[in-house]
């Protein structure tokens, strides 16, 4: 029974040093390969959705301040 717990306890002590092996070593593939490259892209989508807002805003107002029958009232 000890023998068995013993090698219940190395296999949970082997497979915490592979997680965090294997964390540590996905972590610096990421900075190193894809970390830089998906700052850019996450920027230029966020970039990109706020000029669509910005122009799409510029957009509605200008059609809504033309539609607007009060504004071009006469009286």
């Amino acid at each position: 029974m000890l023998y068995y717990l013993m090698y219940i306890q190395v296999k949970i002590d082997l497979l915490k040093y592979m997680f965090k092996r294997k964390f540590y070593l996905s972590a610096c593939i990421y900075i190193k390969k894809g970390g830089v490259f998906l700052a850019y892209l996450w920027t230029i989508t966020v970039g990109f959705l706020l000029m669509l807002g910005l122009i799409g805003g510029v957009f509605f107002h200008f059609v809504r301040s033309a539609l607007d029958p009060q504004r071009h009232d006469n009286n």
